[in-house]
C-alpha cells in the first residue's frame, strides 16, 4: 500500500498563493534494487495488521511523520485501483517467467490527513516534500503509477 500525503506549500514573497507539496521517499542503497527511485511511503501489511494500521506504521517508519487520519482512495468513486507487473515494482525479472506471465500487484492508496512530526530518514528511504509542479523533474525515477496517483490525488484532495 502507499500513503499519499499533501501539504500546502508556505507562501513566500516570491510566490503568490499556496501550491501543494507531496511527500515522496527516495530509496537508498539498502532498498536495492529500487536504489535511487522515488515513490510514496508504504509497504506491506504484517500478520494480523489492518491495511490502515500498516499504512500509518509505514508512514511513520519511512518518514518520521504521524497522520491523524487516513482515507482509503482505492474505491471506484475515488482514485480506483492501480496495478504494476512485479518486475516494475521490484526491478528484478522473475526467473523462468515470460513478461506476460508476471504477477500483477495492486497498490492500495490511502490519503493522509494532517501530519505532524519532523522528516526523518530510515535505513531504506529518505523522505522529502516536493512541490507538485516540480514532479516532471523526478519523472524518470518515479516508481510505476506514482505520477498518475499523485495527479489524480491532487484533484481529489483539492475537491
Amino acid at each position: 500500500m502507499g500513503v499519499l500525503t499533501f501539504r500546502q506549500r508556505p507562501r513566500s514573497r516570491r510566490r503568490q498563493g499556496n501550491t501543494p507539496e507531496v511527500l515522496l521517499v527516495q530509496h537508498t542503497e539498502a532498498a536495492h534494487p529500487r536504489t535511487g527511485s522515488y515513490g510514496l511511503p508504504g509497504g506491506t501489511k504484517e500478520e494480523g495488521e489492518t491495511a490502515e494500521a500498516a499504512a500509518l506504521r509505514e508512514l511513520a517508519e519511512e518518514t518520521g511523520l504521524t497522520a491523524d487520519s487516513l482515507v482509503d482512495l482505492s474505491g471506484p468513486d475515488k482514485l480506483g485501483a492501480f496495478y504494476a507487473p512485479e518486475d516494475q515494482l521490484t526491478g528484478i525479472r522473475p526467473a523462468g517467467k515470460k513478461p506476460w506471465e508476471y504477477d500483477l500487484y495492486g497498490l492500495r492508496v490511502f490519503l493522509a490527513g494532517e501530519v505532524t512530526g519532523e522528516l526523518v530518514a530510515s535505513d531504506k528511504t529518505t523522505p522529502l516534500w516536493v512541490p507538485v509542479g516540480h514532479l516532471p523533474r523526478y519523472s524518470e525515477r518515479l516508481l510505476p503509477n506514482v505520477a498518475q496517483i499523485i495527479e489524480r490525488g491532487v484533484e481529489y484532495w483539492a475537491s
